[in-house]
């Protein structure tokens, strides 16, 4: 699995701007025991389909691409309880998503990344608002807004 770093995924909290691990996730990956602290951490990813690559020895091997925000995965170099929670839940998603029964057993090679080098993926990002509010306008309309006069009958008294 690679794990790998884009900025257009969402990161899981506006805390993660600046260049600092949060309290509260650092709280809970020192608490990793207790389940109601883990289940507090989310963290939005993209999984890859798989791809078949040959690993260094050349033997034919599977391979899957995962993405984070790149605060995210900045911090885990720097903060090894971080990464580890990261490749577990790596490992988590990839098995759960494809069904397949993956070692917990893992290495984390020297290497940038397995195969000739991760593929695209398409990452969908919320979409604003079609209405935006405006408070005045920046110039007179264009156009009116009324292409002819109302035509007003009056009733006879």
């Amino acid at each position: 699995i690679n794990v790998c770093a884009h900025a257009k995924l969402q990161a899981p909290g506006s805390e993660w701007a600046n260049g600092k691990l949060p309290e509260h996730v650092e709280t809970a990956l020192a608490n990793l025991e207790d389940p109601e602290a883990v289940q507090q951490l989310r963290f939005p990813l993209s999984v890859s389909e798989g791809r078949n690559e040959l690993d260094k020895t050349g033997a034919p091997c599977t391979v899957y691409d995962a993405v984070f925000n790149d605060e995210v995965v900045k911090q885990a170099i720097a903060y090894r309880k971080l990464k580890v929670f990261l490749v577990e839940l790596c490992l988590q998603w990839v098995g759960q998503k494809y069904s397949l029964s993956l070692d917990p057993k893992y290495k984390l090679p020297h290497r940038k990344y397995m195969g000739d080098k991760p593929e695209m993926q398409t990452i969908r990002v919320d979409r604003k608002s079609m209405i935006e509010e405006i408070n005045e306008p920046d110039e007179e309309p264009s156009f009116p807004l009324r292409s002819r006069p109302a035509v007003v009958k009056a009733s006879a008294p």
